[in-house]
């Protein structure tokens, strides 16, 4: 005799365990710029500019001639940030899965990419300059949407070899140093980027790109790929290269991660906090150039 309820039987299946949606976790750019741990809500970081070049002695026995001093600073304002979640006891033993671990992987994540986000604005900030950081400066001009300087092509362009050799260029025209170079790159441009023959060359990359899906050393840049890079007002990427020294991060208070009782909401759920307290700043000019790229 055949079942005629048989929907009434059907049993349902839940995992037990919570498994992380893609995401960015941890931060790609914090171990790439100059850190500083200072105290207060405004921090300023000291610089100490080129000298002229040295003096001709034509006249003997006279007097030394003293030159000014070129110190400069740049100032960062602290910012605060935190994030809370409740996870209710009544809850957890409703559950299969334990929810704490994945709330607290997913906020360890979330704070990789809020750190991203402080370093990147303020390398395409104006940098707040003069001893109390009440004059700005713009950064340099970014190199152009249709820059082909050192290329055959034309019109507007993903990041391209020219546009990479271009940014070296005026790197190297300012003397800035040849090690600890980064460029960052969201994944359509490093795509676009790892389908031309000049990222597959031995003359301009240091690996196998196409077989690791990876390009580093690349006209001397390690390429870091981001999703967190910004889009400008006519819709193109605000990819950007810079040297190390060349963007400074204040670390006021670094990251506190805690998980405790919550004394004052009923049930006693447990709370995950996390929270940090740090700005970012360009140091130089010479050292951070933007590159406008399609982000198509």
């Amino acid at each position: 005799m055949p079942f005629t309820n048989i929907d009434t039987s059907l049993v349902q299946n839940y995992g037990r365990n919570v498994q992380m949606m893609a995401q960015q976790k941890g931060s790609k750019l914090r171990d790439k710029v100059l850190i500083e741990n200072p105290t207060g809500e405004r921090h300023y970081f000291e610089l100490y500019n080129t000298n002229d070049a040295l003096a001709t002695v034509d006249t003997r026995n006279a007097d030394i001639q003293y030159t000014d001093t070129k110190f400069e600073r740049r100032a960062v304002d602290i910012v605060d940030y935190d994030d809370a979640k409740l996870i209710s006891k009544f809850d957890t033993v409703k559950m299969l899965a334990d929810p704490m671990s994945p709330v607290v992987q997913a906020q360890s994540a979330q704070l990789g990419r809020q750190i991203d986000d402080i370093i990147i604005a303020g390398a395409l900030a104006d940098m707040k300059t003069g001893k109390s950081g009440s004059t700005t400066s713009a950064a340099n001009t970014a190199i152009a949407i249709n820059s082909w300087a050192y290329g055959t092509g034309s019109g507007n362009s993903n990041l391209t070899i020219s546009k990479i050799i271009e940014l070296a260029a005026a790197f190297d025209d300012d003397d800035v140093p040849e090690n600890e170079r980064f460029l960052v790159v969201d994944p359509v441009n490093h795509a676009k980027l790892l389908a031309t023959a000049e990222a597959t060359s031995s003359d301009f990359v240091t690996n196998r790109s196409l077989e690791t899906g990876k390009i580093e050393g690349l006209v001397g840049f390690d390429l870091i790929v981001s999703t967190r890079v910004l889009t400008d007002g006519s819709g193109y990427k605000r990819c950007f290269g810079f040297q190390k020294s060349g963007l400074g991060l204040a670390i006021n208070k670094d990251v506190v991660s805690d998980i405790s009782e919550n004394k004052t909401k009923r049930g006693l759920p447990y709370q995950a906090y996390i929270c940090l307290s740090m700005g970012a700043t360009r140091l130089e000019n010479s050292k951070m150039r933007e590159v406008k790229c399609l982000a198509t």
